[in-house]
Order: structure tokens, then sequence, then C-alpha cells
């Protein structure tokens, strides 16, 4: 365990035990490790993979996810931009010594296009008030993959499409939060930005033209996840 971790917790994903530190140990009083007891109707999935096998998560947060698939023997790559989650991210892989087999990536993904200012204006100065705004493309930081996750509060259009050649290469499963008209009690859409553009729709479309079958799983009263498998 790193020196610098002074307090741990212990999680289990599929009976494996892994460690997860108190962010306030990495300087983040405000914090907690509620992300990794919520019961994500998507998560099993992870069971899937395979030692090797690599896994893309994209808006890694703490790393419910991450942390998940390398409990598996997987390799990773962790997209998170947050100076706060990215800290705690790091904290959490030092403290399982897992440095060799997880690649933690300081960076925002979208397409080509310039990165939508009501995404970077609204969400992140909202929920992440310090954020490292260098922006990539999946395709340019991931050549293979079999499972790839995107949780990116409204942005993850952009990133299937600064993915496709990827995509069309690797055909791994997707896993994708769908942030359009999300509306639970007392929490309000994290921003129109997904509705303006129509970021559902063309998610589904994008998906079939890739020749993807897809099921939408429903969480909580009006969240839900877009499973996607190659047909």
């Amino acid at each position: 365990m790193g020196a610098d971790v002074k307090r741990v917790e212990i999680k289990t994903f599929l009976k494996r035990e892994f460690l997860v530190v108190d962010p306030a140990s990495v300087g983040f009083e405000e914090h907690d490790n509620a992300c990794f007891d919520q019961d994500e109707p998507v998560r099993h999935l992870l069971a899937g993979l395979r030692p090797g096998d690599v896994f893309v998560d994209v808006g890694a947060h703490f790393g419910a996810y991450a942390l998940a698939a390398l409990t598996m023997g997987c390799r990773v790559h962790a997209f998170e931009p947050s100076d706060v989650a990215h800290a705690v991210l790091r904290a959490n892989v030092v403290a399982n010594e897992w440095t060799s087999r997880c690649a933690i990536h300081k960076l925002v993904l979208w397409d080509r296009t310039p990165y939508p200012a009501e995404l970077s204006g609204e969400v992140f100065t909202r929920h992440y008030p310090t954020v490292t705004w260098r922006v990539s493309t999946l395709d340019d930081q991931v050549t293979h993959a079999h499972m790839v996750k995107i949780d990116v509060e409204g942005a993850e259009l952009g990133v299937l499409l600064g993915g496709r050649r990827m995509l069309e290469r690797c055909r791994p499963t997707l896993i994708i939060e769908d942030h359009e008209d999300v509306d639970l009690p007392g929490v309000t859409q994290i921003c129109d930005y997904p509705k303006s553009v129509d970021s559902s729709r063309r998610i589904h479309a994008l998906l079939g033209e890739l020749g993807y079958g897809v099921e939408v799983v429903p969480w909580d009263v009006s969240r839900r996840y877009i499973v996607a498998r190659p047909a």
C-alpha cells in the first residue's frame, strides 16, 4: 500500500476484495465512497471479463468500474479529467498495487469537433469545479478494447463518435449511461445538452449502423443504461 494512503475500506466485487481509500486521506473532506455501494444494474456485466482483457472506463470517477475490472485481472484504461476524482482514483489504484495494469488518463474524450460550451460550463463547474481540459478522442488513446463503459454527464455521443474506428475494428461490449431526460426526485437533469442534440436517438442510430444489438437497462426512476453488444 502506498505510504501516503492512511485510511482504507475493503470493498468486494464478485467476492473479490479490493481496497478503496477514504477521499479525506488525499485531501477531499467533502467526498465519500458511496459510488462503490450503489447497486448499478449493469456493473455485473464485468463478470464476463477475463484476465488480460482490456477494459476502458470513460468517466472513471473514483473507480467503481475500473477497480472491479482490475479485480478480474484486466488491463484498464481509465479516463478522468476532474482533479478531485483523478486524485482519489489514482490513490485507489496505488493502494491495490495495480499501477502496472491501469493507465490513468487525465483527459476529456470527445470527437474532433470543439467541445460544447454547454457541457464544460454547466456540468463540470457545478459538479467538478477543477477540471483539466485536455481533450482527445477514444480513437487516439485506445488501440484495443474488450469492453468500454462511458458515463460522462451528457457527452456520451461525442465519445462514441470519437471512437468509431476503434469500435469498428475491435467490437467491444459497450455500457453507456444515457443522460438525456434524466429526472429524479430532487435531482434535475444534469444539463440540457443531450436533449438539444437528440443524443439518445443518435446513439441508438450510430450503434445500429455499427452493427450492434442494443438493450436499454433502466435504473431508478428515469436513469437508464444502453448496453450494446456486437450483433
